[in-house]
């Protein structure tokens, strides 16, 4: 704990008894007690702790309230006067405190903590039981109290109140009322007068949404316009390079027909001279039977340069004729084999031109069925969204059509409304001026009287 001036060996001074007379302060509190003293049967070491530190913190307080009471009252600049009026003041202070609590503790300081045991199943039901039965009466009192007071306000309304008897007082409630009814039309009007500004920041804002809709719509068309125009363009790309494998593919054919027209050109050559040689080796046949044997065998010696003059034996004569009847057959073989060679490679040629030509007319069919497709889908697409875009434009209209509608029913309403507003104000007021006209009247017609019977009762006309 702190050191205290006026606290030595647990004993006050006497200034400090005397601060604690002023202050309402117990002095058996402000002695030191060790945590021994708090322990006691039935109560744990944990409680026994919490509860002498919460007397060590009252103990403190106390202390220094004793200390800044003597402090101040050491301070030479306070003069008698005022150290008179804050004693007193302390003093109702503290008085007011004690008058509500016990202790002026619990003026500054929190309530103590209520440490004990827990409960046990029967306590609990007991307080859950007493609690519920306070609700029970609590309801009832506020059910009680609010039926007391609808007796009373019914009660007001028939009867009238007692302080409210006289005519003039009566009176003076018309006014009021006349005045909350000119309260209560002139509230009327600034709500509507509020009602029609909300409606027309409403159409302010429903124009900007429509106006952002009809670009949003705009821009959707033109992406549309835009993608018809690139199709186009693809359209037009694919059907020049089509166009061109066309041409290609064409080219090709005529480079395979002018090289089958020079083959056809070479065959009808090459029969030609086959027929040309073969009318010669006849001719020569002929010749040679009409010649005698020795002068063939002399002509055909002479043809054959590799020949060699070994004799004019009949075996030689025989020999060599045998070799150039069989060269002449050999010659006549190869040139079948490569005639028919040359007829082979014309018709796989021939076959392999036809199914390329069929081949590529299919597939220029499927091409135009598949682009035919797309452009089917394509103006589908187009056609849909165009259908889209055309009611979505329909329904803005008519949804313009029929606020426009709605507007002119509102403003045609609201002016009825103002004029039958109008007109119930002015008959209001004309009946309140009315009625101030001939309370004034007869006010006069009461005074006049009343000085008329005073003059008789004074004898003075």
């Amino acid at each position: 704990m702190y050191k205290y001036s006026f606290l030595k060996k647990d004993k006050l001074t006497e200034e400090a008894k005397q601060a604690c007379v002023i202050l309402q302060i117990d002095p058996a509190l402000l002695q030191a007690k060790p945590e021994e003293a708090f322990l006691k049967e039935g109560v744990s070491k944990k409680v026994a702790e919490t509860r002498h530190y919460h007397y060590q913190m009252k103990r403190k307080q106390f202390l220094d309230e004793i200390s800044d009471y003597l402090r101040d009252l050491s301070n030479k600049g306070n003069s008698k006067g005022f150290m008179r009026s804050k004693f007193v003041s302390h003093e109702i202070k503290k008085a007011k405190i004690s008058s509500q609590r016990s202790s002026p503790y619990f003026s500054t300081v929190k309530p103590d903590i209520p440490l004990r045991e827990p409960l046990g199943e029967e306590s609990r039901r007991k307080r859950q039981l007493a609690k519920n039965i306070l609700d029970q009466e609590l309801k009832k009192l506020v059910t009680k109290n609010k039926k007391d007071q609808e007796d009373r306000i019914n009660r007001t309304m028939k009867y009238g109140s007692p302080k409210r008897k006289t005519k003039w007082k009566l009176e003076d409630n018309q006014e009021k009322i006349l005045k909350q009814k000119e309260k209560r039309m002139q509230a009327k009007i600034r709500a509507e007068q509020e009602a029609k500004r909300r409606e027309s920041t409403i159409l302010n804002n429903f124009k900007k949404h429509e106006k952002r809709r009809i670009e949003s719509l705009k821009k959707i068309n033109n992406s549309i316009s835009q993608q018809h125009e690139v199709y186009k363009n693809d359209q037009r790309h694919y059907l020049e390079i089509r166009n061109m494998s066309v041409s290609n593919k064409l080219e090709e054919e005529k480079n395979v027909q002018t090289a089958l027209e020079k083959f056809d050109r070479k065959m009808k050559k090459f029969e030609q001279n086959k027929l040309k040689y073969q009318q010669n080796q006849l001719k020569d046949r002929h010749r040679r039977n009409l010649i005698s044997p020795n002068v063939h065998m002399n002509s055909a010696i002479q043809r054959v340069p590799n020949l060699t003059q070994k004799g004019d034996t009949n075996g030689d004569e025989i020999t060599q004729r045998k070799k150039l009847e069989q060269s002449f057959k050999n010659q006549i073989m190869h040139k079948k084999k490569r005639d028919r060679h040359f007829l082979e490679i014309r018709r796989a040629q021939q076959e392999r031109l036809a199914k390329e030509h069929e081949r590529f007319k299919v597939n220029i069919k499927q091409r135009d069925i598949d682009l035919q497709h797309r452009n089917q889908m394509l103006m589908k697409r187009i056609r849909e969204k165009s259908s889209m875009i055309s009611q979505e434009l329909q329904e803005e209209q008519e949804l313009k059509r029929e606020n426009q509608r709605l507007r002119k029913k509102n403003l045609v309403l609201n002016k009825r409304r103002t004029k039958a507003l109008e007109s119930n104000y002015k008959d209001q007021l004309i009946d309140h001026l009315l009625e101030k006209k001939d309370r004034a009247v007869r006010a006069r017609e009461r005074s006049q009287t009343a000085g008329f019977f005073n003059s008789l009762s004074t004898g003075v006309l």
